[in-house]
């Protein structure tokens, strides 16, 4: 990576060959502070690989730029393969939504991606009748990134509902009752829907992206099942420092379980080498604790007697429960993985080596303390491990 003025105007951040949350933050790290406020050539040109959450990191830059009026170009990569990935999952339409583009502040190098997409949009749909489930969702564009803009109530509601409806279509539950370790369903009537209110519910947002992706082998065969939830609210270490500060409890309910997480520290000391979930943060904990507690059953900034808001649950769940469903469904159910990324710190939660079905759940906790400008807003994201897949 490398930051360099280039012959306009623009400094130019030259971008990785792997693209994913860890290269795309430690390369924006190395920024100096001045050249935040400058206009930024955000090179992909280098890209031979993109996971989506890399692609969400500049999302998040983005939305922040745009929010200061701060001008951002994008290069695209010289990798038709990777342009192509850009295409068809929408990754310009998410752009130009997240940096406002009635504000002028997003310009692609040559002009050319957004004209390219609204050409891919009005690309006939193959008639594939007898594919399977994988490849009809492929021709239906179903993987791929959607932005929300959402104001009030009622706006939130929808998206909770939307979202939830598009994951139990005949198509997509064909798909993952096939690919997955458990019953389909379980994406949207956990999975989804958690990470939606727990995006919608973080002050100070109006805008969240959802992405989602198969990777698949080399011999194209589906692999892992990635969703990622970006929002551009507080970030969830600052508004549990904030509760605090102001001498608020931040466990509003007990933790009825025992999970343990073994902390595997990159960048930071836990005063701990395991934490369990009825552990309760002070004043003293550091950034990188808050995160880990931010996932502990009722943890949460929202005190118990904060409004009530209109989303309807799925299921009944005591209060503050809902991290604690999304990571035991990620990992316990399926099998998989859960990230976070927010302010500087960066979590991922998967079983401990050796867990057994039954009895207490230990979960390995890769908890970093990310150097450089703090990440904008809130990135989640589960990694589902597609070993049915045919």
């Amino acid at each position: 990576m490398s930051v360099e003025a280039n012959a306009g105007e623009w400094l130019r951040v030259r971008l990785p060959e792997e693209i994913d949350t860890a290269s795309v933050s430690a390369t924006l790290a190395r920024l100096a502070a001045a050249g935040h406020d400058a206009p930024l050539d955000l090179d992909l040109a280098d890209a031979t690989t993109v996971d989506i959450t890399g692609l969400m990191v500049l999302l998040s830059v983005l939305d922040e730029r745009s929010a200061a009026r701060q001008e951002t170009l994008i290069s695209l990569p010289r990798n038709p393969a990777m342009t192509d990935f850009l295409l068809e999952c929408s990754f310009a339409s998410a752009a130009a939504m997240v940096s406002r583009s009635q504000f002028g502040t997003l310009h692609w190098a040559d002009g050319a991606l957004p004209i390219r997409d609204q050409v891919r949009l009005l690309r006939p749909v193959p008639n594939r009748p007898s594919g399977t489930a994988y490849e009809r969702l492929g021709d239906e564009r179903f993987f791929g990134f959607l932005t929300y803009s959402f104001q009030a109530e009622p706006q939130i509601a929808s998206i909770v509902a939307t979202e939830w409806s598009r994951w139990r279509g005949p198509v997509v539950l064909s798909f993952l009752d096939t690919a997955l370790s458990h019953r389909g369903a379980e994406v949207a009537r956990v999975l989804i829907y958690e990470l939606l209110t727990n995006a919608v519910l973080h002050p100070g947002g109006d805008l969240l992206t959802v992405g989602s992706w198969v990777t698949e082998t080399e011999s194209g065969a589906p692999e892992q099942l990635v969703i990622s939830l970006w929002d551009n609210g507080d970030s969830m270490v600052r508004t549990l420092r904030t509760s605090l500060s102001a001498n608020q409890p931040i466990r509003v309910a007990e933790a009825a379980v025992d999970d343990a997480f073994a902390v595997e520290p990159l960048g930071w000391h836990p005063r701990s080498a395991e934490y369990t979930a009825r552990w309760t943060p002070g004043a003293a904990a550091t950034d990188e604790e808050l995160l880990l507690a931010s996932v502990f059953p009722g943890i949460s900034h929202r005190t118990t007697t904060a409004p009530s808001h209109s989303i309807t649950r799925t299921r009944e769940l005591p209060q503050e429960y809902g991290l604690h469903a999304l990571y035991r469904c990620a990992i316990d159910l399926f099998g998989g993985s859960l990230e976070i990324r927010t302010g500087n710190q960066q979590l991922n939660l998967a079983s401990a080596p050796g867990q057994r079905r039954r009895g207490p759940r230990r979960y390995r906790a890769r908890l970093a303390h990310v150097a450089g400008r703090p990440f904008h807003g809130n990135l989640l994201t589960v990694r589902l491990p597609l070993r049915h897949a045919r």
